[in-house]
């Protein structure tokens, strides 16, 4: 396939191969004309085809319109600096899961996302002294928030190393600790 935009003299290439009957070009600029050729390459590289020149032509760019969706400015959480943050909706509630210190967190968040309650979900894993645990994730299945997450597990081999990781463990809770 060749490329130009509308007036231009050369062609500049554009490496696809492609079986299908449509193909989309990307990276073209904005309220812009181009022109194209599609060539049937054989396969020691001789063109057997070459089509007439197809014209095409770029809208202007618009910034992005939601529908009846805002994007609101982002706000912070009031809960302790954490890794690996999950958020999930349940009957209008809803939890919130995060790392802190090799523990799994679970809060219920109130409509402001303030902390309603915070308490331990998953205990460190701990191994000569170090937690490990990572990556919550929850969803809401058959009533119940199930959640998954990384152990990490240590591997002995004859010296202190925390080696390799993870092993995977899965886990459910009723949420009626209102």
């Amino acid at each position: 396939m060749l490329c130009r935009k509308k007036g231009e003299a050369d062609w500049q290439p554009i490496d696809a191969f492609v079986l299908e009957r449509f193909h989309n070009v990307i990276f073209l600029e904005p309220a812009t004309e181009y022109e194209f050729r599609v060539r049937r390459v054989a396969p020691d590289g001789s063109v057997r085809a070459e089509s007439q020149v197809l014209a095409a032509s770029t809208k202007t760019a618009e910034g992005r319109v939601w529908n009846r969706f805002q994007i609101a400015p982002d706000q912070r959480l009031a809960t302790p600096p954490a890794v690996y943050p999950s958020i999930e909706s349940v009957d209008g509630k809803l939890y919130y899961t995060e790392c802190r210190g090799g523990t799994i967190w679970l809060s219920q968040l109130d409509e402001s996302f303030q902390p309603v309650w915070t308490k331990p979900w998953v205990e460190a894993f701990v191994v000569d002294d170090i937690k490990y645990n990572s990556s919550p994730d929850i969803t809401w299945h058959n009533g119940c928030l199930v959640y998954v997450y990384n152990k990490f597990e240590h591997l002995y081999g004859g010296r202190n190393d925390p080696g390799r990781l993870y092993g995977c463990s899965i886990g459910r809770l009723r949420p009626t600790v209102d």
